[in-house]
């Protein structure tokens, strides 16, 4: 078909395009579709093309026709999103959330899960943000918690015995494993905390005199020394020596 063709009858051929397009709509869609697939990188690079060379053209377009089409994108956006999941409705994103809860019911007492659990939250309570999280929520609920601990360990004096063993054989692990920075905290502590100095002295003393004793220590130091706080104990010194 030659130009001047075209050009002369140009009004006859597009209304013959038209009704073929009407009369073999599937046909033309697979054509297109073919058509497309095989030359999706030349098409796409050219879109980018016109893209970049049009760009503030293209913004002006597209704005003009939203003001102009208004009310029909509206309505289109809601017809699509009552079929398709969409950010305008909740509808997808709420079937969503109730089959995440039922797989969540139906799994959340096997083995596997409580594994799968157990390594995450052992990995994130690592993190810093969640170390300082823990942090500031045992100070704001330590009486709650320390009420609920005296109430499960009366209620399960098993358990209360086992944590027990666990805690003593824990802390040995770790000044064992700590041993030089736990020295520097105490050297340090001693040299700007007259009272922990006193505490400890007064601690090694009497612990030095029973053990020569072949005897255990049965109550606190203060207890045996028969005074309220480390600080009487300062001033009765000081009184003597001075």
């Amino acid at each position: 078909m030659s130009k001047e063709y075209y050009l002369k009858h140009r009004i006859k051929i597009l209304a013959q395009m038209k009704q073929y397009r009407i009369e073999n709509k599937e046909k033309v869609r697979e054509n297109k579709r073919k058509s497309y697939y095989k030359n999706r990188k030349r098409i796409a690079l050219q879109s980018s093309q016109y893209y970049q060379k049009n760009k503030e053209q293209i913004r002006i377009w597209n704005k003009e026709y939203r003001i102009k089409n208004k009310e029909q994108i509206k309505q289109t956006k809601k017809i699509y999103c009552f079929f398709k999941p969409c950010s305008i409705t909740n509808i997808f994103l709420n079937t969503l959330k109730i089959k995440k809860k039922l797989y969540h019911q139906k799994v959340k007492n096997t083995e596997p899960f409580k594994e799968r659990r157990r390594v995450y939250n052992k990995l994130y309570n690592q993190t810093p943000k969640r170390k300082k999280w823990n942090r500031l929520y045992a100070r704001k609920n330590y009486k709650r918690d320390k009420e609920r601990q005296v109430r499960y360990w009366a209620n399960n004096p098993d358990s209360f015995i086992r944590h027990k063993i666990w805690r003593k054989n824990y802390n040995k692990i770790y000044r064992k494993q700590h041993r030089l920075r736990i020295n520097l905290q105490i050297k340090t502590r001693r040299e700007n905390d007259p009272n922990f100095k006193m505490r400890s002295t007064l601690r090694s003393r009497i612990w030095t005199v029973l053990k020569r004793r072949n005897t255990t220590q049965l109550a606190s130091t203060l207890t045996l020394l028969g005074v309220d706080s480390v600080e009487t104990v300062i001033h009765h010194i000081e009184k003597y020596e001075g």
